[in-house]
């Protein structure tokens, strides 16, 4: 079994705002000819809204529907696009589309999960230190811990023991060699290139709805992504609230 969306959402759900504001809708003059899908990120563009691209900036809502726009530029129904207005302090649930890592426990010690040779990114030292590991299925399901240390070698013990992560506290209850975890990203790729590190400071993995949130987003919680596989998140580069 690999890792799979229990919960699948329609790109970026409005959550919960953390001062207790409501959400805020507004239908906004759209560019003229583009399709929109619901839950995507919009900027605005010579006055009209655009889909954002991959890492995109000034966000300034999320759609509310998915419909293509008339070719002809004009300012009618037609022509406008529900939008949620992307505020300080929104919290949006989102898919993760896929984890970096996702392997079978190999071998453990209290402190130690190993993946034996189950991974296939982090192939270097400290690639995923900071990084959150989390039990997906099996013993332990739902639990996350981060990992301080990685060690690709391992710390003896033999081929299982390789691909070691040592964890900030153990797991409890424990996982075992049935349970099945994934980590969300590294520090740095194969070779030392930059990485990506999904963590509390930042988010720079895809989630099904293609955007790449390098930069615009941080991570709010985790707790749900282990059993359902949606995480929620704040945009923190928008139109309102530029860094």
């Amino acid at each position: 079994m690999a890792f799979a969306i229990t919960e699948t959402l329609e790109g970026f759900e409005w959550s919960h705002n953390l001062t207790g504001s409501p959400p805020k809708f507004m239908r906004l003059p759209a560019v003229a000819g583009e399709a929109f899908t619901k839950g995507e990120p919009v900027v605005l563009s010579a006055g009209r809204v655009t889909a954002a691209a991959a890492s995109g900036t000034d966000i300034v809502g999320i759609s509310q529907e998915s419909k293509t726009i008339p070719a002809v530029t004009d300012n009618d129904a037609d022509h406008l696009l529900l939008v949620l207005l992307v505020k300080p302090g929104d919290v949006f649930r989102v898919n993760l589309e896929t984890p970096m890592e996702d392997f079978t426990v190999s071998s453990l010690t209290a402190n130690v999960v190993a993946a034996g040779t189950g991974m296939t990114v982090a192939t270097h030292d400290d690639d995923c230190n900071g990084s959150p590991m989390i039990v997906y299925d099996g013993p332990g399901k739902g639990q996350w811990r981060i990992i301080y240390d990685f060690d690709a070698t391992g710390y003896g013990g033999g081929a299982a023991y390789e691909q070691a992560c040592l964890i900030d506290r153990p797991f409890s209850p424990n996982v075992t060699t049935a349970s099945k975890v994934m980590i969300l990203g590294a520090h740095t790729a194969p070779g030392g290139a930059p990485g990506q590190l999904i963590d509390f400071g930042g988010v720079s993995i895809k989630n099904v709805n293609g955007a790449d949130a390098a930069g615009s987003m941080r991570v709010i919680s985790i707790d749900n992504l282990g059993e359902k596989g949606w995480m929620e998140v704040a945009f923190i580069d928008t139109l309102w609230n530029a860094p």
